[in-house]
């Protein structure tokens, strides 16, 4: 595990500190004594929370822009229970998502349709199947009382339950990855993740953040110029409007406008006026 990233000059970039490059302090798995060992370059990549807690004393500036994220608990839960599906397997999905009567979201993958893999033709009731959901609700039998995320209890056929903390992403969150950009790289240290782009956080943007990373490292990423420009790719494949095309929808817009001016003047006409 590793217990701090010390940055290149040592505590928080001070030139008087020592060392050319950025040090990691970590220790092996079974071992007992740490290891203080220094790198060319260290990168952290990992949840914003645990990065900050890395880099505190390694550079004062990413530490800052760490410090500008707030989180939020998730709870993900695999499991054999329909209770937490559309009531009527008519209306299921292999992606559903069920709102409470407050402001609660909860988001069920019918893993069993969704991918072959998952796929169990044994099954022959369908609300045995497998799924897995984010941030549970279940209403209680009985008292119909509404519990949520970790108290929701022991799901049916329950597989797994796990905690996510993530990032919460607002307009203050904007900020914050204004400073990391500038401090990327400084000291020797940088960071990738999905947090870290001005994007949706997806495992995508994790990916690109890392391949920004490498960049900045100079190496190259084999499959860059593979990446594909989405709006390129739709502009390509958009129907382009002929000529004679274009020509009709102006005419269809100009008799438009034409005709709602006349309705506009008969219903409106000063009375006594007569057409």
């Amino acid at each position: 595990s590793v217990a701090a990233v010390r940055g290149a000059g040592g505590e928080d970039g001070d030139p008087e500190g020592g060392g050319a490059r950025p040090r990691v302090v970590y220790r092996m798995p079974g071992a007992e004594a740490a290891v203080d060992e220094a790198f060319d370059a260290v990168v952290c990549a990992t949840q914003p929370q645990a990065a900050r807690a890395l880099v505190k004393g390694g550079c004062r500036e990413l530490y800052e822009g760490l410090d500008g994220f707030e989180y939020e608990e998730s709870v993900v839960i695999v499991h054999h229970d329909a209770r937490l599906m559309p009531r009527h397997v008519d209306d299921w999905a292999p992606m559903n998502v069920l709102l409470s009567s407050g402001d609660r979201a909860m988001f069920t993958m019918w893993c069993s349709e969704a991918s072959e893999r998952w796929r169990d033709d044994g099954v022959a009731d369908k609300r045995a199947s497998l799924f897995q959901t984010w941030n549970p609700f279940l209403h209680l039998e009985g008292s119909g009382e509404r519990v949520a995320g970790l108290d929701v209890p022991p799901l049916d056929g329950e597989e797994k339950r796990i905690v996510f903390e993530r990032p919460v992403f607002s307009l203050a969150t904007l900020g914050a990855l204004d400073k990391l950009r500038a401090a990327q790289g400084k000291n020797g240290i940088f960071l990738a993740g999905a947090y870290a782009r001005r994007a949706i956080p997806l495992q995508e943007s994790g990916v690109v953040s890392a391949m920004a990373v490498c960049e900045a490292l100079g190496v190259k990423v084999p499959w860059a110029g593979e990446t594909l420009d989405r709006a390129a790719l739709l502009d390509k494949y958009r129907r382009r409007e002929s000529p004679e095309e274009a020509w009709l929808r102006r005419a269809l817009l100009a008799g438009s406008a034409a005709g709602l001016g006349a309705s506009w003047y008969l219903l409106y006409r000063p009375r006594g006026e007569s057409g």
